[in-house]
């Protein structure tokens, strides 16, 4: 799945992103954006579904919160 290899970038890119971000909004709109582009590219619902339960999940190995609740 293309999503899978995806995920790993979007994964390694969230110490970047928040240590290159001016404030938490910056990263929140850029991660989000990250990670609408690859739920995007998802072939079912399920892939979709599964996307989103990554991103999650990666939001969760760094500290953080719910993406629904900043964007």
């Amino acid at each position: 799945m293309r999503q899978a290899t995806t995920i790993l970038t979007c994964t390694e890119a969230v110490p970047a992103l928040q240590a290159s971000s001016p404030d938490r909004r910056h990263f929140w709109r850029a991660f989000a954006s990250m990670a609408a582009a690859i739920e995007s590219k998802a072939a079912t619902s399920e892939d979709a579904q599964f996307v989103g339960r990554r991103a999650e999940e990666i939001l969760s190995w760094h500290g953080l919160e719910n993406i629904d609740e900043h964007v």
